[in-house]
């Protein structure tokens, strides 16, 4: 019965996941695992890294019609993603990222001007990694695979670790 959703629920969950892309400090992380496990790893992988991207194209379209605060534009993530060496990769890194908040990657493409054509290519690439371990990980759920399941959190965490070797390293060399 959970596996038996219509082309209708399909869109639904697929702007659910938008949405909740959109809003900043909203995780749609449960949606995403949600949508795994009702459309299982492949179905569920494209309705996620579509929603997501289509989420995060809708938040940089409308960061150039509002203001935003000295506050929000003053955070050290923002000045680390605008700050890299090869601005392309840190983007790309900043939407793998869960923890990263997209509105502020979305800001840092905005501000640095990127071309829509990279900026598509930049969250196509950035949020494939996570859409896919959600839609496996909510797939592994509903198959009580926890051997999956033990994976996929690995993977995470790897992510999570590199992420923050790549920042130290960046700091490191910014110092010298």
């Amino acid at each position: 019965m959970i596996r038996s959703n219509g082309i209708r629920d399909l869109i639904f969950m697929l702007l659910l996941v938008g949405v909740m892309n959109a809003i900043p400090g909203l995780s749609n992380a449960v949606i995403c695992v949600f949508v795994g496990l009702c459309y299982g790893p492949w179905i569920g992988l494209l309705v996620n890294w579509a929603g997501n991207i289509l989420g995060n194209y809708a938040v940089a379209a409308l960061l150039s019609h509002v203001k935003l605060s000295h506050k929000f534009k003053q955070n050290k993530i923002l000045d680390s993603l605008t700050h890299y060496r090869h601005p392309a990769l840190g983007l790309t890194v900043g939407y793998m990222v869960p923890i990263i908040p997209s509105v502020l990657v979305n800001y840092a493409c905005a501000t640095m001007k990127i071309p829509r054509k990279n900026f598509i290519l930049m969250v196509a690439v950035g949020m494939f990694p996570t859409s896919a371990l959600y839609a496996f990980g909510g797939d592994a759920l509903f198959k009580g695979n926890y051997t999956r399941l033990l994976v996929i959190v690995v993977l995470i965490v790897i992510i999570l670790l590199l992420t923050r070797f790549v920042h130290q390293r960046r700091v490191e060399a910014a110092t010298k």
